[in-house]
């Protein structure tokens, strides 16, 4: 039978190796940020020299402009999840104090263990579709002779070609593996847990206001369960908004730089 816990161990697993696991030592964050940021220096270096050469090509420059926008968004979710690290990790030690839903009335179980399948089939979908576009990415723009995602190639420099792919290949991989992918999915499990909660607690109202209230004895069990689930339901309401705020900054890089990228695709498509 899953657990509560079992949801996070995929997306925690691959935060490790980023260091932006919440339970990451300081040094552990600096060091792998660090590394980070020399390899996206360097890229994002190529990334701009491609960008202004392109000024003097108007159908170059729209390719560069789509390629620039899945750039931010990759680096612009990579930096706002450094910066909401302890806000990210309130948000999975609050998860904690969910009900088990394990522990759940017979009658809710087999459609709690349907979430909970699904949740984890999910996350394995997004990981391995992850994996295989971006190779596939990769090795398209090799063969094109073509930088990977709309940055192109200053023709006749090969060295300095797969110099440039190599970095831009391996940090591309490495960066939505063990950042953007788990950060993804602990927003997912996050939002389908909030909806499994809700319903649990829905339930356990209804059953509660169905009851009798034959004596005092009655009404104090009525009372005291009565407080306790509208505390666990303002509970649920501050995690949710906690939830929220943490991940408005990663959805609003992520609709701009995507919306960027996209418009900028059809554009090109439409001239080609």
């Amino acid at each position: 039978m899953i657990q509560n816990e079992d949801l996070l161990k995929i997306p925690l697993y691959f935060l490790k190796f980023s260091g932006q696991h919440p339970d990451s030592d300081r040094l552990t964050f600096i060091f792998a940020t660090t590394a980070f940021t020399i390899l996206s220096s360097v890229i994002l270096g190529f990334v701009f020299l491609h960008f202004v050469l392109s000024f003097g090509d108007p159908f170059l420059f729209l390719k560069n402009v789509g390629g620039f926008g899945v750039y931010v968004q990759v680096w612009g979710k990579v930096i706002i999840g450094a910066a909401q690290k302890d806000r990210l990790a309130k948000i999975i030690k609050d998860s904690k104090h969910f009900w088990n839903i394990t522990k759940c009335p017979d009658e809710l179980k087999n459609t709690f263990q349907m979430i909970f399948s699904t949740i984890l089939r999910l996350q394995k979908l997004f990981l391995y579709m992850t994996i295989v576009t971006i190779t596939i990415a990769n090795i398209q723009a090799y063969l094109s002779k073509q930088l990977t995602l709309g940055i192109w190639l200053i023709e006749g420099h090969d060295i300095y070609y797969r110099f440039q792919y190599g970095i831009q290949a391996f940090t591309l991989l490495y960066v939505v593996v063990t950042q953007i992918v788990p950060m993804d999915q602990i927003f997912m499990t996050m939002c389908m847990m909030l909806i499994a909660q809700f319903m649990l607690l829905n339930h356990k109202l209804r059953n509660l206001c169905v009851r009798d209230i034959i004596n005092e004895e009655d009404k104090a069990r009525y009372i005291r369960n009565m407080v306790s689930y509208i505390k666990y339901h303002q509970f649920l309401l501050r995690y949710f908004k906690d939830l929220a705020t943490t991940y408005a900054p990663v959805l609003l890089n992520e609709y701009i730089s995507l919306i960027t990228a996209l418009c900028s695709a059809m554009i090109t498509m439409l001239e080609g």
